[in-house]
């Protein structure tokens, strides 16, 4: 028996995580702290979110392991770090910085909580978390190792720039039937959080191009707070936020996963890796040829086609002449990574 594709992510439910320090001193002001008892950002968690295409919710991995690039983080008996393993030397000054989040009283996730302010211990760089779960599929003596990463920009603080962020206690997931999923939105500035803003909420809808703030955005509610419902959601649903105040407007972008759907899109991607390389004598394209399958049996559904929607990193869509044609294949090539630097590349089955 065959264990089914793994999809691995990893949420943060505060929202997206990031630390910007005053000057490379000890002792700098952090902001937003992880250790200020005031600040929204007060000991963030990392989630470790499974699914697996054979089977409907979350999936609980027999093991964890996790990792600041290829080092490996050690935990004591307590659940806190011990340090952390670079080659053969223990490194002591990351012992308190982490605590082990495990399944139990309501919590279905692993994950990594952090308990201290990072710029410092990292040498003032940006660090990468690693997850590594350990699945033991069934009928079989081989274990899965499944790897999700979750990137924490680290950088010198260059004013007090307002930045709006989508936060869920929800981990950005539906994971029963009949269940939902909250977004809040939030402004920060100077790492608290700023007030006075008004938000508008928008969900990616290609049938529809009468947005004002982009082709295929409709707006959807309007407050600090969205309750997204399962029949909301297909597999998944990307969601933006709109802040504005005294004429400035900041946006967000967050993705809803429903891990109860009983259908998943298998993309087929062509190279498997999804590599395009800068070089002109590398690979210049990735093609797509997903197939829409049944969660549990994997079987295909026959007769799907889909819809392609490439957006760049503040979601402006990058394809608005195609978006809304259902084809059975896509690609992306070398000039469209040109053109919108960071690509996010959205499969809805229809």
């Amino acid at each position: 028996m065959k264990s089914g594709t793994y999809v691995a992510n990893i949420m943060s439910p505060a929202g997206d995580l990031f630390q910007e320090y005053a000057s490379q001193t000890a002792g700098t002001s952090v902001l937003p702290s992880f250790e200020d008892t005031t600040s929204p950002y007060y000991r963030p968690e990392l989630n470790f979110l499974l699914t697996n295409s054979r089977s409907e919710g979350a999936v609980t991995p027999a093991d964890m392991e996790y990792y600041i690039g290829d080092d490996r983080i050690l935990f004591g008996s307590d659940g806190l770090s011990s340090g952390l393993q670079a080659g053969g030397t223990l490194n002591t000054d990351y012992a308190g910085v982490f605590k082990k989040i495990t399944p139990g009283s309501g919590n279905i996730y692993h994950g990594l909580q952090i308990l201290r302010n990072l710029p410092e211990l990292t040498g003032w760089a940006s660090i990468v978390i690693n997850m590594v779960a350990v699945v033991n599929p069934p009928n079989s003596t081989v274990a899965d190792r499944i790897r999700a990463s979750y990137p924490i920009p680290i950088s010198q603080r260059s004013g007090d720039s307002a930045k709006v962020t989508i936060a869920s206690p929800d981990n950005f997931a539906i994971t029963e039937k009949g269940g939902s999923c909250r977004l809040t939105a939030k402004v920060l500035k100077g790492g608290a959080v700023d007030s006075g803003w008004t938000f508008k909420w928008y969900k990616m809808d290609v049938s529809d191009s009468s947005s004002s703030l982009t082709p295929g955005w409709i707006q959807i509610a309007t407050g600090e707070s969205l309750t997204v419902a399962e029949a909301d959601v297909q597999t998944s649903a990307m969601y933006r936020v709109e802040a504005e105040k005294n004429g400035e407007k900041i946006s967000d972008m967050a993705s809803v996963m429903d891990t109860s759907d009983p259908y998943d899109i298998e993309p087929y991607p062509v190279p498997e890796d999804e590599t395009i390389d800068e070089d002109t004598n590398g690979n210049s394209q990735v093609v797509y040829t997903p197939k829409l399958v049944t969660r549990k049996s994997k079987s295909p559904i026959p007769g799907t086609q889909f819809l392609f929607i490439m957006t760049d990193f503040a979601g402006n869509i990058l394809n608005p002449a195609t978006k809304d044609k259902a084809v059975s294949s896509f690609t992306v090539t070398r000039a469209d990574c040109v053109q919108g630097n960071d690509i996010s590349l959205t499969i809805i089955a229809v």
